[in-house]
């Protein structure tokens, strides 16, 4: 299996898996030997045991003719009780010696040798004893009885050499032991120091393993990152169904889709360049031509006309004219969002540009029967002054379109330090508060609230917008419904204040 072929799901529980297994291997065998030693102490606790109760039970028989003998010897009942006693403890002796020799059954039929002729020397003590207490026997009839060529010496011989031949072995694993346990400790040493190190040299090689594939395949994601935002041409899509390759996969279509999408914003720009071009040169000069002719008919430059051809006439002109204005408002906001229409800043008093504005919409004026309220101030800017002008033009313009008949439309103007704040207020229906962040953007008009548009296409407030924001000022709208609403724009005092004009509250 290739190790692109696996998730990283799969390589993560891996590089920890395989240590793992080794660890459990490793830990498996170490509990092994460590049994192993324990098993050897505890083999020699056996043997030690093992020999010492050998030893008390060789004692404890030995004990029992010397004071079956000088009881013989000096008929005091002392003795005779000690050997009675002493009898009584050869069971409990064996007993003791048969569990701790029950644990190694290499020395199971010694143990039972050692039983049998025991209970026959304790059978014989006990005869002995018995005569001895009757009067049928003297010392000296005795120590014939316990000569070794007898039937009890030959059981005291048998006794001692079983004993001799089981504590021999037992001393022989008591010797034996020391380096038994030297070498399991030696063996214990070696397999931790080999398992540290080849748990460490495997823990390495897997994450290198994988850790290698994964970067060596993230460098490509990212050289490919790098040479999209360069527009060059990407690395080939990884091979391999795991996450990397899929999102490197995921972003060759998003590149391809986005090639796409510039490609088509390419054409779109193309269009749009040569759309203006159009407008530049093939539209705006016949356009202007028929708006000089109409101002001629209009003025009777060729003869007095009728009434109704004057009202055709004057009509023509007006859309004429609309017209002329809409192109230069496409031309101007394709200037602005391309950067190529450039100011021409210097501090400026206020009260020319609000002079120059009221002119401007003062047939508008007379027309809506609206009167315009400019504001009297001796503050200064530092603007473009032919551009401000018309951004106040195009918000008179807009309030007097909505301005009830025999209303007012009132120009205030406020000192904030660093900026200059004019506002221009109506006493129209208002804005609704679904528009208030729209009306700004292009191509964007309000309803009525008889749901009927004004006359226009949605540029002039996108053009004041922009030209406020080239000058490094802010703009926005304070609007209750069926009580008017009020613009406002600010400007610095000086140049370099931009953000300090950012940052004013209204």
């Amino acid at each position: 299996m290739k190790a692109n072929s696996l998730s990283l799901k799969s390589k993560g529980l891996i590089l920890v898996a395989v240590p793992l297994v080794f660890e459990l291997f490793f830990v498996g065998t170490l509990a092994v030997l460590l049994y192993h030693a324990e098993e050897i102490a505890e083999r020699e606790a056996i043997s030690k045991q093992i020999i010492f109760t050998a030893d008390k039970l060789n004692r404890t028989f030995f004990n029992c003719v010397v004071a079956l003998y000088t009881y013989s010897t000096t008929e005091s009942p002392a003795f005779l009780q000690k050997f009675k006693d002493l009898t009584e403890q050869i069971p409990k002796e064996l007993s003791d010696l048969k569990e701790h020799g029950q644990k190694n059954p290499a020395q199971k039929a010694a143990l039972d040798r050692i039983e049998k002729v025991s209970h026959k020397t304790i059978d014989l003590l006990s005869e002995m004893k018995d005569t001895l207490s009757e009067g049928g026997s003297s010392a000296i009839h005795l120590l014939h009885m316990l000569d070794l060529s007898t039937e009890f010496g030959w059981s005291i011989n048998e006794i001692q050499q079983e004993i001799g031949q089981l504590t021999e072995a037992e001393n022989k694993v008591v010797q034996e032991t020391p380096f038994v346990e030297a070498n399991a400790r030696r063996s214990v040493k070696i397999l931790l120091l080999f398992g540290v190190i080849a748990n460490i040299v495997l823990a390495i090689a897997v994450a290198f393993f994988f850790t290698e594939s994964i970067i060596s395949r993230l460098k490509i994601l990212m050289e490919n990152t790098a040479k999209f935002a360069r527009q060059e041409p990407l690395h080939s899509a990884l091979d391999g169904t795991e996450e990397i390759a899929q999102l490197d996969r995921s972003f060759h279509e998003m590149a391809r889709a986005l090639n796409e999408s510039r490609q088509k914003e390419r054409e779109l720009e193309q269009m749009k360049q040569d759309l203006i071009g159009v407008v530049s040169h093939d539209l705006r000069t016949p356009l202007t031509s028929v708006q000089l002719s109409l101002s001629l008919l209009s003025a009777g430059g060729l003869g007095e006309l009728t009434e109704k051809a004057l009202r055709f006439v004057k009509v023509a002109e007006d859309q004429v004219n609309r017209l002329m204005k809409l192109i230069q408002d496409l031309l101007d906001i394709e200037k602005i969002q391309s950067g190529t229409l450039e100011l021409r800043c210097q501090t400026t008093p206020i009260a020319p540009m609000i002079d120059a504005s009221v002119a401007a919409v003062a047939a508008l004026s007379r027309q809506q029967n609206v009167e315009v309220v400019p504001a009297e101030t001796d503050l200064k800017a530092y603007a473009d002054e032919d551009r401000v002008v018309r951004v106040i033009t195009n918000l008179l313009s807009n309030a007097l379109k909505f301005s009830p008949s025999g209303g007012t439309v009132s120009i205030s103007v406020r000192d904030l330090r660093d900026a200059v704040e004019l506002r221009i207020s109506d006493q129209g229906p208002g804005i609704p508060e679904k528009y208030r962040d729209l009306i700004f953007d292009r191509f964007q008009q309000v309803q009525s609230s008889d749901h009927e548009t004004k006359k226009g296409i949605g540029l002039g407030l996108a053009i004041c917008k922009a030209l406020i924001t080239q000058h490094g000022g802010s703009i926005g709208v304070e609007s209750i419904e069926g009580q008017g609403s009020t613009f406002w724009f600010r400007l610095p005092v000086r140049s370099g204040n931009q953000s300090a004009v950012e940052q004013k509250e209204v």
